[in-house]
């Protein structure tokens, strides 16, 4: 594995996204308790969905909070059975909202009602890996404790497929607008599954500290976000990666075009009980005191980077922007970027 590109100074220009020398212009949409750990923007558009847990009776539940993307009004509220959220993710249409919490449940609510429609069950651990297939009639789930890949019909509820995909549990997994099914593993290897779910590419040797992978748009080529970013191009084989980055990659998106992969770092080592942990991992805990102690040598800021994604050049940076960003969504009718970060805030950062 070759170092594609060390980060160079930051500069101005998002490539498509223009960014001002000024400070970036933000609005708090909202606020949880406890750390941020998703957002996601529905497909209209008109809502921002952010995950994370709250307190009932005394125990940590996970929660959902659903605001006005143009307002910022909250207008909803959705809670889990048990355990805090750690992922989110709309369907295609829009229709139903899903949610993986600490505790390997995976919930499913009808967003017009805000019903429940399912719990999956079937994951150790907290389900990092969520998505909505293409086409909408597949839900795939990966807990960073179990092996297999859980494949559920978010609509009848049945359990479609289970695969063993890695050993020693899934960190994140993706779909390509094609139907490919990419799964990272804690064993450091990347896997491709076909339509018919059938291995069809397999590259080892990943970087440690793996949190999040996105198909770019030809889906031909993967990032793989961590400890830098790690670009797999499937067809070829060929791995390169960009260097640079102070703390561990913690989500990944592709602008509308292509153009433009954006970058939010933000899941550093944290301090619990004397430990070095990194969220998304087992010994994590989601607490207001391990979101607030961080470790020596890391910055509390989050940052937002684009790189131009054929290149992988630092195009533009947003910095000192709050706390831990945790995850990252696109707003392009308001020309924004969603973050959620551990100090429990939902921020919209715009760009002119």
């Amino acid at each position: 594995m070759r170092t594609f590109l060390s980060l160079p100074a930051v500069i101005a220009v998002f490539g498509t996204l223009a960014f001002s020398q000024a400070p970036p212009v933000a609005r708090v949409i909202g606020s949880h308790a406890l750390p941020v750990m998703a957002v996601a923007v529905s497909p209209d558009e008109r809502t921002i969905a952010s995950a994370s847990g709250t307190a009932h009776d005394g125990v940590l539940v996970g929660q959902v909070l659903l605001w006005d993307a143009t307002t910022g009004a909250r207008v909803g509220e959705l809670t889990g059975r048990g355990g805090v959220f750690y992922s989110l993710a709309y369907s295609p249409d829009g229709g139903l909202l899903a949610a993986g919490n600490s505790a390997g449940t995976t919930t499913v609510w009808d967003v017009r009602t805000g019903a429940v429609r399912h719990d999956f069950r079937g994951h150790i651990g907290p389900v990092r890996g969520l998505a909505f297939a293409p086409d909408g009639r597949t839900l795939a789930t990966s807990g960073i404790r179990s092996d297999e890949v859980q494949l559920w019909d978010p609509n009848s509820g049945a359990s479609l497929a289970a695969i063993k995909a890695h050993s020693g549990g899934i960190m994140a997994l993706a779909w390509s607008r094609a139907g490919l099914l990419a799964t990272v593993g804690r064993d450091l290897t990347l896997k491709v599954w076909s339509s018919t779910r059938q291995l069809a590419s397999t590259i080892q040797g990943l970087r440690e500290r793996t949190l999040t992978v996105t198909f770019a748009g030809d889906g031909t080529t993967l990032m793989i976000g961590g400890a830098g970013v790690t670009v797999v191009d499937l067809t070829t084989g060929k791995v390169q990666t960009i260097d640079g980055f102070q703390n561990t990659v913690s989500s990944m998106l592709f602008t509308p075009d292509g153009q433009t992969l954006i970058t939010a770092t933000g899941a550093a080592e944290i301090m619990n009980g004397g430990r070095a942990m990194i969220m998304g991992y087992p010994e994590f805990q989601v607490t207001p005191q391990a979101a607030s102690d961080t470790a020596a040598g890391t910055s509390r800021a989050g940052i937002i980077r684009a790189h131009n994604a054929k290149t992988g050049e630092l195009v533009g940076e947003l910095s000192a922007l709050t706390d831990f960003i945790w995850s990252v969504a696109h707003l392009p009718g308001r020309s924004e970027l969603i973050t959620g970060s551990s100090d429990g805030t939902v921020r919209a950062w715009r760009y002119p």
